[in-house]
């Protein structure tokens, strides 16, 4: 495990956007190997944070682990509106 920025993949970034099994722990291993991962999580949190055995709220030892050496990021988006005049993707014509 390289957490000190050394590592077959240092210098690599990545960003996660991955929930529950399989995507968590790729990447897990990538941040292993020495990239960064960044974890985007939706406003309301991964939904992996309650699954298993916890001690403290939403923070399972099953999330702890596929998300060890990643940063955790929820961002900020402004609601999308539809502006009046605009055309609606969903509308068949």
């Amino acid at each position: 495990m390289h957490t000190d920025g050394r590592g077959p993949l240092a210098g690599v970034r990545i960003i996660d956007i991955t929930t529950m099994i399989l995507g968590p722990v790729a990447t897990m291993l990538l941040a292993d190997m020495g990239a960064e991962v960044i974890h985007i999580e939706p406003p309301e949190g991964d939904a992996f944070r309650e699954v298993g055995d916890t001690r403290s709220p939403e923070m399972s030892a099953a999330f702890l682990t596929i998300n060890r050496n990643k940063s955790s990021v929820v961002p900020a988006l402004a609601r999308l509106r539809r502006r009046p005049g605009r055309a609606d993707h969903r509308t068949r014509q």
